[in-house]
């Protein structure tokens, strides 16, 4: 499901300045358009002028119309923005654009100071939401920000609109618990960050890096919140940590996966004692052993080892009891998951993140996304093709079955 977010006061406005520019051009065009089709219908000698009258009309008022939907810049600043190498020590990580949806969030900035020369509206669109911080079309991951038609799911909607609702230090925990490594902003968001580079487009913003949670754990906890906007106050919340517990909205299936003793990942130590893209849970000193008698692992760990933008598969360890493997992208219906082949329940964690449950040991966990409105298209159109192609050929088949015998 999908919402589309209440435009701000000034971009309504700007639509109501923009359709009265085009009133004046829609009456003309209608009143020659009335005019040619009463004279031809009037049967006039110039009939074939006037068409050509109206539609060389009709062209030059599109090409009017939409000529500053198509702005010309300059080629530099359709590349990347220096700033963006900065963040290639750790590319999977989220980035967060203070100012983006005209959020203040008390350390950013507004769109109007991105560009600090003035543009006509459809050029300060492109420049703000298109190209420089477009960061997807730069091969990165960006943190509350929509796309031009302002529409996004449901659940990060509620994201967005709680964020409106909370202080400072509370958005810095929602943003470091959402994996966002790197923010974008004219002052420093917080005592343990530290810039990186300065904004090109302009010398009041800086990047700035911390440390934040990483983009997949596993935890052993959880709890069920049924609201969900209790579950999104977790992100919020200091008294939650959702690195060690996963606020759920209903009771979670059994683990997937067979219990094994495995206690390491097949990346070896080097990659357990990593950075972000691993995660480690409480060492226990001592093994532990569970009710099947297997002797389990002495730490959780979990880490990204491929990813296309269609498929995210996550190789994890949980100790005796299991544990859920939590990846902090944005959960949708559309995603199923795997674990070691065999098909597992996503649900949904602080409402927004996925979730999947596994047994003690070493699992693999699969997320491919399959929309089930392509696959009901996919089915109807097969469906369509075959009735169409019915429809073609049974006439023929017909006609040849009453055609009468020779000699008859």
């Amino acid at each position: 499901a999908t919402l589309q977010l209440p435009l701000p006061t000034a971009q309504g406005a700007g639509l109501v300045d923009q359709f009265l520019l085009v009133v004046p051009s829609v009456l003309g065009v209608s009143v020659l358009a009335t005019l040619c089709i009463w004279l031809v219908a009037k049967s006039n000698p110039y009939s074939n002028w006037l068409r050509a009258a109206l539609y060389v009309a009709i062209i030059l008022d599109l090409a009017a119309a939409n000529a500053r939907l198509n702005p010309t810049m300059p080629l530099e600043e359709l590349r990347p923005p220096s700033w963006l190498q900065q963040t290639t020590e750790h590319p999977t990580d989220r980035i967060f654009i203070a100012g983006n949806l005209e959020l203040e969030y008390e350390f950013g900035l507004t769109r109007s100071s991105v560009n600090p020369s003035p543009a006509p509206a459809p050029d300060a669109a492109v420049w703000n939401t298109t190209l420089p911080f477009f960061l997807m079309g730069n091969a990165r991951r960006d943190a509350l920000s929509l796309d031009l038609a302002l529409l996004a799911p449901k659940r990060y909607v509620e994201l967005v609109g709680r964020s409106f609702d909370v202080d400072r230090a509370a958005r810095i925990r929602m943003l470091r618990r959402s994996n966002v490594r790197y923010v974008v902003a004219r002052a420093r968001p917080g005592s343990d960050s530290h810039e990186l580079a300065r904004v090109e487009s302009n010398e009041a913003m800086a990047l700035y890096s911390w440390e934040p949670s990483p983009r997949t754990t596993v935890v052993e906890r959880w709890t069920v919140q049924p609201d969900r906007a209790d579950q999104l106050d977790a992100l919020f919340d200091a008294a939650t940590d959702p690195e060690a517990i996963a606020v759920l909205e209903s009771e979670p299936p059994p683990p997937a996966g067979e219990p094994n003793s495995v206690d390491r990942l097949d990346a070896g130590e080097a990659a357990v004692s990593g950075s972000g893209a691993v995660a480690e849970a409480d060492v226990h000193p001592e093994g532990q052993q569970s009710a099947t008698g297997v002797v389990g692992p002495t730490r959780a760990v979990s880490e990204i080892v491929s990813e296309t933008p269609t498929e995210i598969v996550v190789r994890a360890v949980a100790r005796p009891g299991g544990g859920f493997v939590k990846l902090r992208d944005l959960y949708d219906p559309n995603w199923v998951a795997e674990v070691d082949g065999v098909p597992a329940a996503i649900v949904p964690a602080e409402s927004v993140f996925r979730c999947v449950r596994i047994a003690q040991g070493l699992h693999e966990v699969r997320f491919v996304y399959r929309p089930r409105a392509l696959t009901i298209g996919l089915m109807l159109s097969i469906f369509g093709l075959v009735v169409i192609g019915g429809l073609l050929f049974a006439p023929s088949v017909q006609s040849r079955g009453s055609r009468p015998a020779d000699g008859s």
